[in-house]
């Protein structure tokens, strides 16, 4: 996969992780953090499981 194709996709799937972050918020829940480097150092937004 080409560079841009590369990051065309990365970003197109960080869209549809809003997406449902939103429609998640709109029913009430709290959507788990799709960020990964603020997950594993540990970032107060970021929940550990486990």
């Amino acid at each position: 996969m080409s560079s841009p194709t590369f990051k065309i996709a990365a970003m197109h799937a960080g869209y549809h992780r809003g997406q449902i972050a939103a429609s998640l918020r709109a029913e009430g829940d709290t959507p788990s953090p799709t960020d990964y480097i603020a997950f594993t150092r540990g970032a107060p937004t970021a929940t550990r499981w486990g």
